[in-house]
């Protein structure tokens, strides 16, 4: 293919594009293809490396319109080939502190360089902390879609900005189907929201215990607004319900124990419900997780 290399690895052909263009219809002639941008997930999946199953191979690193990095007043927009170090780094006056401390909790420095954004958002059948943080503060992605069409095998393409829980399944699992690239991630700024991050336990290596929490508002004179619960179970499920938000906007602090408790029960009672393989201890740690921050807002707002 014009601009692009390919070499041999065993069955195995790696493709290397110089651009979105020529990236894409490599993936259209080439529907099996693994896109790989850092491979901090995929170079730990059974199977992969070092023997790799016979499935060709797109690499991200060449393509420019992936990497790049564009500011603005409100948001920052990030290209999906962008690692996690550097939108550390060259978005730093838009990441808010907690915000910021929660992504280098993730990982090291030498792994938060190798880690794309993408990558990070793509993973197939589990879901790790970047996109529950991420959708949190209502960061978005452009999505490229893309169909061969007529006998020249043409390839025509569309886009369209989604919101991050529009990535996955009702259990968390990755849904967009094979003829979609993720291209850009439009994070907003976080100027006077409160945030909360955390992860309890390692997504990679305790999927069916660890619990990774997000909550954001705006607090407006004691009054909750705007509010965004995020929670994901790695193999179980990505929780974000515009009902359970709208309960929480328009509380006005202090709240009355048995109201934090009674959404502590309801927030445990809709993940049991919606999320089977959820287990009861992801359930009971998601539930305290935000009953402690409720009563923490309370005692903040008292001392305030």
């Amino acid at each position: 293919m014009s601009g692009s290399n390919n070499s041999g690895l065993g069955a195995v052909s790696v493709y290397t594009p110089k651009t979105l263009t020529e990236m894409i219809n490599t993936k259209a002639k080439n529907p099996d293809a693994v896109i790989f941008g850092g491979g901090t997930y995929l170079m730990s999946r059974d199977g992969f490396y070092p023997d790799i199953k016979p499935r060709d191979i797109i690499l991200t690193s060449h393509v420019a319109e992936l990497s790049r990095v564009y500011h603005s007043d409100k948001y920052v927009d990030v290209g999906c080939a962008v690692t996690l170090e550097t939108l550390l780094g060259t978005g730093s006056y838009i990441i808010s502190r907690p915000l910021d401390n929660a992504l280098r909790s993730l990982a090291s420095s030498s792994i938060r360089a190798q880690m794309t954004l993408g990558g990070a958002l793509c993973t197939d059948t589990i879901r790790f902390s970047l996109p529950c943080y991420l959708s949190a503060i209502g960061a978005e992605v452009e999505v490229r879609f893309f169909a061969s069409r007529g006998r020249s095998g043409r390839v025509r393409t569309s886009s369209r900005w989604l919101s991050v829980p529009k990535l996955y399944g009702d259990n968390g699992e990755y849904a967009l189907s094979a003829n979609a690239i993720l291209t850009r991630l439009r994070i907003p700024s976080q100027e006077g929201l409160k945030q909360f991050y955390k992860t309890i336990g390692s997504p990679m290596h305790e999927s069916t215990s660890s619990v990774i929490f997000a909550l954001t508002f705006n607090d407006s004179k004691g009054v909750i607004t705007d509010a965004s619960l995020r929670v994901a179970l790695p193999v179980a499920g990505f929780f974000s319900s515009t009902d359970f938000d709208s309960t929480l906007s328009g509380i006005t602090l202090p709240m009355r124990t048995a109201q934090i408790n009674k959404l502590g029960d309801r927030l445990a009672f809709e993940l049991k419900s919606s999320f089977p393989k959820a287990t009861g201890i992801q359930v009971e740690r998601a539930k305290r997780l935000l009953q402690t921050i409720l009563f923490d807002l309370n005692t903040d707002y008292l001392e305030f």
